[in-house]
């Protein structure tokens, strides 16, 4: 398998009608200045590298930017990151950072049962807790409404301990919309839209797909 780059990854998700978040990649430290006037305050930067997944692990992302200066120094830091952990620095991708809760959305071919696609929370609830629901395409709006009702952490997406509230609507129609990608894009082996930002809509700041070589 195969991962796609983000600017085709980005694109198969807007076929699909699946919110991204305005993102676009900077080589230099020219290319820095240009986006964050155009993206505007507050940033985050991730370094892209094909062979790296687990991004936040080895300091591949840095949050809460605020300024041009503090974006080249983040690149600064992305391209030194590159070099510690031996991986190809191919840019950093720049996007506006959003806000609400975090959740995540995955799907995978499985050989026996076909497409499967997951949702949970994101973070350590996935991770950690193992806070998630399962279920074999296709999906419907209303079995991904149950997916969402079935995760421990929703009292979380109803606004608990002062959190934002979710449109659950709005993430049932993504996860329906990730049920209809797999089903039509045979090539694709594995998706991971991790985290999407949950309020109003809901709306994926990463992506990573897995295609067939």
């Amino acid at each position: 398998m195969e991962q796609l780059t983000p600017e085709h990854a980005q694109a198969l998700m807007r076929k699909y009608g699946i919110k991204m978040t305005q993102s676009r990649i900077a080589h230099t430290k020219t290319d820095v200045i240009k986006i964050t006037k155009s993206l505007g305050t507050p940033i985050v930067m991730k370094l892209v590298s094909k062979k790296l997944v687990h991004k936040s692990d080895i300091g591949a992302v840095i949050t809460s930017i605020h300024s041009e200066s503090e974006a080249i120094d983040a690149l600064n830091k992305l391209q030194r990151v590159s070099i510690k952990h031996n991986v190809r620095f191919e840019g950093a991708l720049m996007q506006k950072q959003l806000q609400g809760n975090e959740v995540i959305i995955g799907a995978k071919r499985d050989p026996q049962f076909g497409p499967t696609v997951l949702f949970g929370l994101g973070g350590i609830f996935v991770e950690i807790i193992k806070d998630y629901s399962l279920r074999v395409a296709p999906v419907s709006t209303t079995e991904s409404i149950d997916m969402i009702k079935e995760i421990k952490g929703l009292p979380i997406l109803m606004g608990a301990r002062g959190k934002a509230k979710s449109n659950l609507w709005d993430i049932a129609d993504t996860i329906t919309k990730i049920s209809k990608l797999m089903q039509k894009e045979k090539h694709v082996q594995e998706i991971d839209l991790n985290p999407c930002f949950s309020g109003d809509n809901c709306v994926a700041a990463d992506v990573r797909v897995m295609v067939k070589q």
